[in-house]
């Protein structure tokens, strides 16, 4: 079981293998550090697998018999298009994510927000997007993807270099959230946090709310404070390991979030909401009284600041 910290020839045996896959972990010196928990994290996430930044005898055999180098369906096929199931649309689904495009997960099945990620992909090419996956949508997948990778990166894991100004990561991370608009509401564990995709039964919520979600086995889903978790792993930071993963830590601590008043508030920092029926909230701050949140009936949105409800504003610390 190789994981963060870990050294020798495994690793590096592990970096080639990522590489190789078209997850480039930016460095093959056998050290299992930052770059390399978030390609492994991303391949995890493409193959379908757990995503826990550990390779265990599972990654190992996805690693074994993952083939991007394959090629694409395509282009004497007709296009693919929404509601298409199969291996061809499990291998677009793969190519997609691995240009960091989500698409709900890789089942095989051409459904709404596969769809979506078609689109945002033809229109980040150039292409007319319109969903369906034709010969130059297809040839376009099968180029690599930018080196410096789009902002709609793995869950987990730094989206720019630590050495980027400070405002550079956190308008980078805004854009990771952007890109998880749309993505469900869900108040369970371990599924909140957009990392584990949802198993396809009902399970009832965490927040004592008493609410049964239920989701298609694949689903991604976030609560409000799983979204900001995960938004903040964006930037190397791990809200979570520090014990702040609900919405009643984020409201008290004060020792590693730093209070601001209104006048301080910046893109990125963090707003609470008075609880409501026993239940508080916490959104992004993006600017212009605009704020990013995970919502219960709407999902991942951007809303209006509800300066009425603020209870109280904090910022997280980046790592120099």
């Amino acid at each position: 079981m190789l994981q963060r910290g870990s050294k020798g020839p495994e690793v590096l045996a592990l970096q080639k293998a990522l590489a190789a896959a078209g997850f480039n972990p930016q460095g093959l010196d056998g050290s299992f550090g930052p770059k390399t928990d978030a390609a492994l994290r991303a391949f995890q996430r493409a193959a379908g697998i757990v995503v826990d930044g550990k390779a265990g005898p599972q990654t190992w055999r996805a690693l074994k018999s993952f083939s991007p180098g394959a090629p694409a369906p395509g282009p004497a096929g007709a296009p693919l298009r929404k509601g298409d199931m199969g291996a061809d649309v499990r291998k677009l689904q793969t190519l997609l994510e691995q240009h960091g495009i989500r698409t709900g997960g890789v089942d095989g099945n051409f459904g709404p927000m596969t769809q979506r990620a078609v689109m945002e992909f033809q229109r980040g090419k150039g292409l007319n997007a319109n969903g369906a996956v034709g010969p130059e949508t297809w040839a376009a997948l099968a180029r690599p993807p930018s080196p410096a990778g789009p902002v709609t990166g793995p869950v987990t894991g730094p989206v720019t270099g630590p050495d980027a100004p400070a405002s550079e990561r956190i308008q980078s991370m805004l854009g990771w959230a952007k890109s998880m608009i749309g993505t469900p509401y869900a108040a369970v564990n371990p599924f909140r946090f957009g990392d584990v995709l949802w198993d396809g039964k009902a399970h009832k919520s965490v927040n004592g709310s008493d609410t049964v979600w239920q989701y298609p086995k694949g689903t991604r889903v976030f609560d409000c404070s799983g979204f900001v978790v995960a938004a903040y792993r964006q930037l190397g930071v791990d809200l979570a390991a520090r014990g702040l993963a609900s919405t009643a830590t984020f409201h008290a601590d004060t020792k590693f979030l730093k209070p601001l008043t209104r006048e301080q508030l910046a893109p990125g920092d963090l707003i609470m909401y008075q609880p409501k029926n026993g239940i508080g909230h916490v959104v992004i701050y993006m600017g212009n009284g605009q704020a990013i949140e995970a919502a219960g009936g709407k999902g991942v949105t951007m809303s209006s600041v509800d300066w009425d409800r603020v209870k109280s504003f904090r910022r997280v610390p980046l790592p120099e």
